[in-house]
């Protein structure tokens, strides 16, 4: 988005293949990924950067590296001096939504599932719960199956936004990648966001329930297989 309004040149994002155990030097990886994006932006807006010390971090955890998104994400909706459209977070609630349909199809459950009622006052808390529906649901495949699981119930926001919404499919679709592991699609890399345009909060809100619906499909299936 931010190479976008300042029409550079778009990069896809780098997507790895899934893992059962994500190694911390994979998420520091990314960090400096997403730093060098910063200072390309600068460098070409000529903004002078300020030198500062790399810090050494211990036993961080999912809930810090869900708090550090936010601070990015903040950051970047102040260079943008805008926040994520509903358009980009439908983008991102597609890629969970295609992850989902490619785990049911793979294991061959019956996807019997339809389109929620569209609620044209939706909002992006209603969004924001109806993701933590969802990490909870994957939260009990993980479980069930051996997998290491997070305690999802500590990221609770006051003041949710767009820009939360695309965070937490971010953090949906991390989880998602241990069951893409589990199930035997490792060389199933999940594609970038197709660019979308005028969409509603209402229109995330309902592929984000069909989401929920879907995962709670394959909550059963996993179950009933194991």
């Amino acid at each position: 988005m931010l190479r976008i309004a300042n029409k550079l040149p778009t990069i896809e994002p780098i997507n790895m293949e899934p893992v059962l155990n994500l190694n911390p030097d994979l998420v520091y990886e990314q960090t400096q990924r997403i730093l060098t994006e910063i200072k390309i932006y600068k460098f070409r807006s000529d903004i002078k950067s300020i030198r500062y010390k790399t810090k050494t971090y211990k036993n961080k955890t999912p809930l810090d590296v869900f708090n550090a998104l936010i601070r990015i994400s903040a950051m970047f909706d102040e260079l943008n001096q805008a926040g994520f459209t509903p358009s980009y977070v439908f983008g991102e609630s597609m890629r969970v939504y295609d992850d989902l349909t490619t785990i049911l199809n793979h294991l061959g459950i019956e996807d019997n599932t339809v389109p929620t009622a569209r609620n044209d006052k939706a909002t992006p808390a209603d969004t924001f719960e109806v993701a933590m529906k969802i990490l909870e649901k994957i939260k009990q495949i993980q479980f069930s199956v051996g997998i290491t699981t997070v305690d999802f119930s500590a990221f609770r926001y006051t003041k949710i936004t767009p820009s939360t919404v695309f965070t937490m499919n971010q953090m949906i679709l991390a989880e998602l990648q241990t069951i893409k592991a589990y199930v035997g699609l490792n060389h199933y890399i999940t594609p970038a966001a197709t660019t979308y345009v005028n969409k509603t909060p209402a229109d995330v809100d309902q592929l984000m329930n069909w989401s929920l619906r879907k995962v709670t499909l394959l909550n059963i299936g996993i179950r009933k297989s194991i």
